[in-house]
């Protein structure tokens, strides 16, 4: 039991917190009658699935705090409108490009290595937001820490094909804006992408999302030897066409 204390903290702070708020919820709702929605009626009040993502976490009364990150938020919002289909809410905002992907490690290597974050931006400005973390990874290799990727605007500007089109997507569907920005936000440029070619692919946030996990995690190993020749993405990848080094000298 010389633990109990650590894991006690554990418990209480990221099941007990979690786990309270439909209650507290329910409670603030009207004391006379029973709300046995009232959870998903908090969720859905947000304007947009992203901003439901950020009061999960932020909200003064109802969020989590230091119980969720940033990731988890967003994946319980790819879950909600995707995934499950849990969401009510039909209209753009709590749509298909409604919410951030949920970069984790696997999406960080992955597009680190095919080349894509170079597109937007040079290492040095990377090693600058400490995206890239010299030294700091296995064995000695770059640590590449995508989080903190959020919220970095690019140095390159986006196709001119693209421009209108990532401004719907932070208007209308995002609701993070209420006009076209000036900054563009690296982790929402391949929701424009795939907006743009939505009419012939049909592929969505969620899906970009699941296809980094599943390279990730079947070819794309987090180390210096992957299994780039049965990737089926490998074409597109620079670290195996040109630049080795995007492979071998960066860790996540």
């Amino acid at each position: 039991m010389d633990n109990s204390k650590q894991v006690l903290h554990y418990a209480v702070s990221r099941w007990g917190v979690s786990l309270a708020l439909p209650l507290l919820l329910e409670r603030d709702s009207k004391m006379e009658e029973r709300r046995p929605t009232a959870l998903v009626d908090y969720l859905e009040s947000w304007k947009s699935a992203e901003e439901m993502s950020q009061q999960l976490k932020d909200n003064e009364r109802y969020g989590l705090g230091k119980t969720i990150g940033d990731k988890a938020c967003h994946l319980f919002s790819k879950w909600m409108v995707s995934g499950f289909r849990l969401s009510r809410r039909s209209e753009l905002a709590w749509g298909e490009f409604s919410f951030e992907v949920p970069f984790d490690s696997n999406a960080g290597r992955v597009l680190w290595r095919t080349g894509f974050l170079l597109k937007w931006a040079s290492e040095q400005e990377y090693i600058r937001r400490k995206v890239v973390q010299r030294g700091a990874g296995k064995g000695g290799a770059n640590y590449i820490r995508v989080t903190n990727i959020r919220g970095m605007g690019t140095s390159r500007p986006l196709p001119p094909d693209l421009e209108a089109v990532y401004a719907d997507i932070v208007v209308n569907h995002l609701k993070t804006n209420q006009r076209a920005p000036r900054k563009v936000e690296i982790q929402r440029i391949q929701h424009a992408y795939l907006k743009s070619s939505s009419s012939t692919t049909n592929l969505t946030a969620a899906d970009f999302d699941d296809g980094l996990i599943h390279i990730g995690t079947n070819y794309c190993f987090n180390h210096s030897e992957p299994v780039c020749r049965k990737c089926p993405i490998n074409r597109l990848c620079e670290g195996y066409q040109s630049n080795r080094r995007l492979i071998e000298n960066y860790r996540t």
